[in-house]
């Protein structure tokens, strides 16, 4: 039996615990320590993440200041084909966790918290690249989800530059679905709801399909900024924004069934009509408008209804522009001395639009003591709303897009316009026929 008595085996007692308990885990925490920051370990860091996340990768320093900690100092990510910086961030702190999930089942999550990021949106298709691999990766062995948030974000457009606050996103994916969220709220922007964005992933039909969706709550979100995931967005001026719902659904694979299909309802203000007149080439148009989408639905790749208010004005307009507005779409001719000169000043451009099947119709909403103006000068009527409703919505595309007589002119324009607008099987619209009352298909309740 071992005794405790003798001096000999109380120092051996001792001087073993000393060095199990002291002496081996120091040792283990410098050799760790020395491992982790051993010269180059920034570089392999960089070097791994490179090969992860498919995009050059710079680091100034790692450090790993506890277990399940990660903090990349000056971490900036690279095309790299172009080698344009994508992404820069002064501190970015990588930890992993375990959350519960909604059926009880634990999973692992990397949560990260980035110190001042800014991102050049002229690489956000490199940068979404990354996300769409999470997306389309199989759950089952992917090492994590992702969350990530910002006290405060910069985006640069351009010479342009966009201050966000409390930036929120990640990815999650699932058997049925793969998620990719990002909320912020705009600098200096009042309300409650902060803007949110959403990409999904569906894999619980047969034919697997994508939706992106975008909530901007009570902020206006500038068209500039949304042109870095929408391109066509652009031409419709420096200045414009956008608040309001908006959601588009398409498949995956481009042998399925069915086209995309989505909704939009909201206001456009600030467009530049100029900018938009320079997209079709054909007229002079000149002025800022404000467009209140009512609703506008897409079923298979087209627009299938759409109803909405412009308001615009003061600005100029071409004569030619005139001339063809009221011959394409039937629209009367006012009062206003309209003289010889192309290029002609207008006070307000106001009408409602409704877009179907059916056809269009245009009621005017100019603020005259006449009834149906669409444009005027000096409270005189310019042009009117047709007396025949509804329009072919041919007859749009002959005016955005001249070049023929009856027949749709085959160009770029009319292409695109021809692919999207809902031009149904109705006849042209005979103009000895009374006149009918633009209203709403929808609600059979008139547009005024």
């Amino acid at each position: 039996m071992l005794s405790f008595k003798t001096l000999e085996t109380r120092r051996r007692l001792l001087c073993g615990a000393f060095g199990t308990l002291c002496v081996l885990p120091t040792l283990l925490t410098a050799g760790w320590c020395l491992v982790r920051n051993w010269p180059g370990a920034a570089q392999r860091e960089a070097h791994r993440l490179a090969e992860r996340l498919g995009v050059l990768v710079q680091l100034d320093a790692v450090r790993h200041p506890r277990p399940g900690v990660v903090v990349y100092e000056g971490l900036e990510l690279s095309d790299p084909e172009t080698g344009r910086a994508l992404l820069q961030c002064r501190r970015l702190e990588l930890q992993w966790r375990k959350l519960s999930t909604a059926d009880g089942q634990q999973k692992s999550v990397a949560v990260v918290i980035a110190a001042e990021p800014r991102v050049d949106c002229r690489g956000i298709q490199r940068l979404w690249s990354i996300v769409a691999r999470a997306l389309v990766a199989d759950p089952a062995v992917r090492d994590a989800d992702v969350r990530i948030s910002a006290a405060t974000a910069r985006l640069q457009f351009g010479a342009e530059s966009y201050q966000l606050g409390e930036v929120h996103c990640g990815t999650e994916s699932t058997p049925a679905v793969g998620v990719a969220a990002v909320s912020f709220r705009l600098a200096g922007a009042d309300g409650s709801h902060p803007v949110r964005m959403r990409w999904l992933r569906d894999r619980r039909e047969t034919a697997i399909a994508e939706q992106f969706e975008l909530d901007t709550g009570d902020a206006a979100i500038s068209c500039q900024m949304l042109a870095a995931v929408v391109p066509g967005l652009q031409a419709l001026g420096p200045h414009a924004t956008f608040r309001g719902r908006f959601w588009l659904r398409w498949p995956a694979q481009q042998s399925a069934p069915e086209g995309c299909r989505g909704e939009l309802a909201g206001q456009l203000a600030g467009v530049d009509l100029g900018a938009l007149a320079a997209e079709l080439g054909s007229y002079k148009l000149a002025g800022t408008a404000d467009v209140w989408v009512q609703y506008a639905r897409i079923a298979n790749g087209r627009l299938e209804e759409a109803s909405g208010v412009v308001q615009g004005g003061p600005g100029i307009v071409s004569l030619r522009l005139i001339e063809a507005a009221a011959e394409r779409l039937a629209l009367t001719r006012g009062t206003a001395d309209i003289t010889t000169t192309e290029l002609l000043r207008y006070d307000q451009l106001a009408f409602a639009i409704h877009l179907s099947d059916a056809g269009m119709h245009l009621q005017g909403r100019c603020t005259l003591p006449e009834r149906g103006v669409v444009l005027a000068v000096d409270r005189r009527c310019m042009l009117g709303e047709p007396l025949v409703q509804p329009q072919p919505v041919v007859r749009l595309v002959q005016l955005l897009a001249p070049g023929a007589a009856e027949q749709v002119p085959a160009t770029p324009a009319s292409a695109w316009l021809v692919s999207r607008l809902p031009l149904g099987q109705r006849a042209e619209a005979n103009p000895h026929q009374p006149s009918v009352p633009a209203r709403s298909p929808a609600d059979k309740r008139l547009l005024r």
